[in-house]
């Protein structure tokens, strides 16, 4: 899988701070000592069935199960866009610090509403000097504002990214939504990155990043023109209907997420209150496409 090619051939030992089940783990070979971590109890009880493995279940980001232990190779599919327990939030002191200390010198903390950050910076913790980390992150996380610009400006700095690949259209058995995939390493003094997108790939400089106010999005320096062909039998409405079938499945999952986290933190907002804030958008949309000047028919789409 791409992700397996993306680091090196010999591996001797790897984590997954987010396992699941394990899926990422079992394409490893049972010689591979395997290291995880994951929030729903059952899916870590399956993912303890792996040969060679050691399995937690738990919050990763609240807690580092695998003290004074750092990885060679790391690998990752963490759930995008979800809460976490943010150091100024967190009742809990020991979890606080630790929350605090995968941030250390990084100019600002994850946003509290969207941990996505802030598992790439726990990867970046638990990497050793010499170590790879692959990682699969949602697209948005590559051009949101605020805060998570300021992080992507300090971590394109360290010359952290060697490759961002856009990952299109379900390619991956582990998620079903166009995704970015990341390589990193620990640091490096060489701060471009290849930006790759299927056949067609650019080695941008940091200085073209930095004009471009750290946005990570591949389609922003992958050329247009190079790709033109590929959409030359492009569907708009087959994409529409995949692309509302891969929102629900996500947002299906990610409730789930949200559900377990505030089994393991009372201190969390109800996950009734976060399903009344999507039920309120939903309607607001609704009420939108139900106004007498959006009305479309059928006949006015043939």
């Amino acid at each position: 899988m791409k992700m397996r090619a993306q680091l090196p051939e010999f591996v001797a030992e790897v984590y997954d701070p987010t396992c699941g089940d394990g899926g990422l783990l079992r394409i490893f070979g049972d010689d591979v000592c395997k290291y995880g971590v994951e929030i729903d109890g059952a899916e870590a009880e399956k993912a303890r069935s792996i040969p060679n493995s050691t399995i937690f279940a738990g919050d990763t980001l609240a807690e580092d199960y695998f003290q004074n232990m750092q990885f060679d190779t790391i690998i990752a599919n963490p759930p995008f866009g979800i809460p976490w327990a943010h150091p100024t939030q967190q009742p809990d002191e020991n979890k606080a610090k630790r929350a605090s200390e995968i941030f250390d010198n990084y100019p600002t903390y994850a946003p509290a509403n969207c941990a996505d950050w802030a598992f790439i910076a726990h990867i970046l913790y638990k990497l050793s000097d010499k170590g790879t980390a692959v990682c699969l992150m949602g697209l948005g996380a590559l051009y949101r504002g605020r805060a998570e610009a300021k992080i992507r400006e300090y971590i394109v700095g360290r010359g952290v990214f060697s490759r961002i690949e856009l990952i299109r259209d379900a390619q991956f058995e582990d998620t079903s939504i166009p995704v970015a995939m990341l390589t990193m390493r620990k640091s490096s003094q060489d701060k471009s990155i290849l930006f790759v997108d299927g056949e067609v790939e650019r080695r941008v400089e940091y200085s073209e990043i930095k004009e471009n106010g750290f946005d990570l999005s591949v389609n922003r320096y992958v050329n247009a023109e190079k790709q033109e062909d590929k959409w030359k039998d492009f569907d708009p409405y087959a994409h529409e209907e995949m692309i509302r079938a891969m929102v629900i499945e996500h947002l299906d999952k990610s409730i789930t997420t949200s559900k377990a986290m505030c089994e393991i933190d009372p201190c969390l907002n109800p996950i009734d209150d976060f399903l009344d804030s999507l039920q309120a958008a939903i309607n607001k949309h609704r009420a939108s496409e139900s106004s007498p000047d959006n009305q479309t028919t059928t006949e006015d789409c043939l």
